[in-house]
């Protein structure tokens, strides 16, 4: 994309461009545009009535709906942790849970929360209280914590055990259970003491993820079980307080369970009902995919699901029928430009999404083969992308339709560069490099020095350019293709990207660093050494430039590299594609189909 990145500096403007309905991140540079009302996984949900409800979820996820899930609003939780469970106390507070021993709590109608020492690193995966001042958490190698003073202070119990508990649930101050891999653990007195039982089922290794009581004998606990190398779901049943379980094997794994009464309960993935206490379960076809969806709650005839990706769904008939209330899950991003403020594109794996205000809204544009790698757009109108099965396709319509130009050239492509509307190159797999020069109609391979996949490809005029590859490899020409010189030496690491402003000053990107060179690529210097792993690197001019990968991660740069900052984004997905118009203005797009924007530089 070196022909955008030249005259993007010249032609384009800004424009403050915000998001859909959702608050803003409260200061945070970057704010989620696609799904709504985030991309990120949701850990549990819980609603105290019918109209307000919350849930939690990774990267400090917390959002918060008074009008029983039309819409949300962002919560600030000052965390980047995974946030993993939510107990409501009333409309006034709460307390969470999440990763490294993390508890927040709010007291004041959830105008803010704060922070409380737990006494324990682990990472905490539920909690629950059975009255304002007691309450328990449970979490890796059996950790289990109690208050008995309403979470001021955090005592550690001993639970006997060292899997990772899951789910905890007190019927009374004194009688409890928690579960983890495949055991259980009870109390009944409080935690004082707690008694462990090992569950086998014909050489059957469990994973426990759930538990949910009707009353203080009939119980059920849900989760994984692997059986002969194979995998499937196991659910657990008690009628004696947890004497004695029942195990049954199911075809997939359950991931949540609750009783709404003392003869209903429900249990997620796939959704399923009992009327008897949990003796029969009746499979709910609810349209939306066991595997997405990972909690569950109801009030009365109201009933929500949330899970992977930011999904969320809802029923108003008792669960009878179901309805997505988020929009724009299910995608995965690889690519992401931008030819103004306002067009753009973004595409995946079975995606291609196109937007004509900015990102405000992401619309489906055209069909798509298996597998679309790189988009390389010229105008708004004109563009090409290529796939993992070495096709090549064109547009002259702005994505509406596409025309395949060729197919099986080379084994695979991996990125597409044209300095005009002519000439391009694309690379890929096992060495693959190949030059128009007639806008794409035909193709001629050009040789590479060595069989190294080919990650990516930047040209700044029709003569010079250059392509990195997975094996850390950097070449570099200056007539055009005809002949690739190799660097002496590899760079560390798998390199994924390479940009050039102009014939001498460029960057490339791959594992945790970002490289830097100022003599047309013959030498290079770390500039960024971080405990990451980089997939993009765009640079809107000498000081302006910006790196993007897993978990969510931004770093930015304003003095052409010499210092870097990770910037906050509010996600944790895997960002692969990155495309900024200015210094302000830009977008990441990432593999659980999250798209962000930020219209001040991500600051």
């Amino acid at each position: 994309m070196a022909l955008l990145v030249t005259v993007l500096l010249v032609t384009f403007c800004a424009c403050d461009n915000k998001g859909p309905t959702q608050t803003s991140n409260r200061g945070r540079g970057w704010h989620t545009q696609r799904p709504v009302p985030t991309g990120n996984d949701i850990r549990d949900i819980e609603f105290i009535d019918e109209q307000n409800g919350w849930v939690v979820g990774d990267a400090g996820t917390i959002l918060r709906t008074v009008d029983a899930g039309d819409s949300w609003i962002r919560e600030k939780s000052n965390t980047d942790l995974n946030l993993n469970a939510i107990c409501m106390l009333d409309h006034k507070s709460a307390w969470i849970v999440g990763s490294n021993g993390l508890i927040l709590t709010t007291t004041n109608a959830f105008r803010s929360w704060y922070q409380v020492s737990s006494g324990t690193p682990s990472s905490l995966y539920d909690v629950t209280f059975t009255d304002k001042l007691n309450g328990w958490a449970v979490g890796a190698s059996g950790t289990i914590i109690h208050t008995s003073n309403g979470g001021s202070v955090w005592q550690k119990q001993q639970s006997g055990v060292g899997v990772s508990l899951r789910s905890v649930f007190f019927h009374s101050n004194r009688v409890g259970w928690a579960v983890g891999g495949n055991r259980v653990v009870s109390t009944i007195n409080g935690g004082e003491t707690w008694e462990s039982q090992t569950i086998e089922h014909d050489n059957t290794y469990m994973r426990l993820k759930a538990v949910a009581f009707a009353d203080q004998w009939i119980g059920v606990a849900v989760g994984e079980a692997i059986y002969y190398d194979s995998f499937a779901g196991v659910r657990l049943r008690t009628t004696d307080g947890g004497e004695t379980w029942m195990v049954t094997l199911t075809p997939v794994e359950h991931s949540d369970v609750l009783f709404t009464d003392y003869t209903t309960g429900w249990i997620q993935g796939p959704l399923q009902k009992t009327t008897d206490g949990g003796e029969t379960w009746q499979v709910i076809d609810n349209g939306l995919g066991w595997w997405s969806y990972q909690s569950i709650d109801f009030q009365g005839d109201m009933a929500w699901a949330t899970g992977r990706g930011g999904r969320m769904a809802r029923s108003v008939d008792g669960g009878v029928t179901w309805e997505p209330i988020s929009t724009g899950t299910g995608s995965w991003f690889n690519t992401l430009q931008m030819v103004d403020s306002l067009h753009g594109w973004a595409g995946g794996y079975r995606t291609f999404l196109a937007t004509e205000d900015g990102g405000k809204t992401w619309n489906p544009r055209g069909e798509q083969e298996l597998g679309l790698w790189e988009i390389e757009f010229i105008s708004r109108t004109e563009g090409w992308y290529v796939t993992a099965g070495a096709t090549v396709y064109h547009t002259t319509d702005g994505g509406y339709t596409w025309e395949k130009q060729i197919e099986d050239l080379g084994r695979g492509l991996y990125d597409i560069d044209f300095v005009n509307d002519t000439v391009g190159w694309a690379v890929g797999w096992a060495g693959t490099i190949a030059r128009t020069d007639d806008g794409g109609v035909t193709w001629r391979g050009q040789v590479a020095p060595v069989w190294e996949s080919m990650e990516s490809v930047c040209f700044v005029s029709e003569q010079i350019g250059w392509i990195v590859g997975r094996d850390g490899g950097v070449y570099r020409t200056v007539n055009g293709g005809e002949l690739w010189v190799q660097n002496p030496v590899a760079l560390e690491g798998w390199l994924h990207e390479v940009i050039f402003l102009d014939s001498l000053n460029g960057w490339c990107a791959g594992g945790g660093r970002v490289f830097h060179s100022t003599d047309g690529g013959l030498t290079w210097t770390v500039q960024l050494d971080a405990p990451a792993h980089f997939f993009r690197i765009q640079f809107v001019d000498e000081l302006y430039g910006w790196v993007t990968g897993y978990n969510g991660d931004v770093y930015a740069t304003t003095d052409g590299g010499e210092n870097w900052k990770l910037q906050e984004t509010g996600s944790d997905d895997v960002f692969q594609g990155l495309f900024f118009t200015d210094r302000n203005h830009g977008w990441a797009a990432g593999r659980d189909g999250t798209i962000i924007h930020t219209s001040n530089g991500g600051w």
